[in-house]
């Protein structure tokens, strides 16, 4: 069963598996490579769901009471979580 998240969470989750590093990173790294793209709200998750993380990394993640919409995607190099610093 896939884990479930919030919008803005499963946001940089996707651009984790885009880009490939969701499946070659640790736990570290891929708060890292989050906290890099503007996604902090996924470095925090991560950081704070570590073993939800890992599940989610075999089953799959899902917007928590939603269903997932494919036009929130981003591309690897694009930033722009609701909670990234302003420029």
């Amino acid at each position: 069963m896939a884990v479930k998240v919030s919008k803005h969470v499963l946001d940089g989750l996707e651009v984790l598996r885009e880009c490939g590093a969701i499946e070659i990173l640790d736990e570290w790294d891929a708060i890292v490579f989050a906290e890099i793209t503007g996604y902090n709200d996924t470095a925090e998750w991560i950081e704070a769901n570590s073993k939800q993380y890992a599940k989610g990394k075999i089953e799959g993640f899902e917007v928590e009471g939603d269903k997932h919409n494919d036009d929130a995607r981003r591309d690897c190099g694009e930033t722009g979580s609701a909670d990234a610093a302003p420029s």
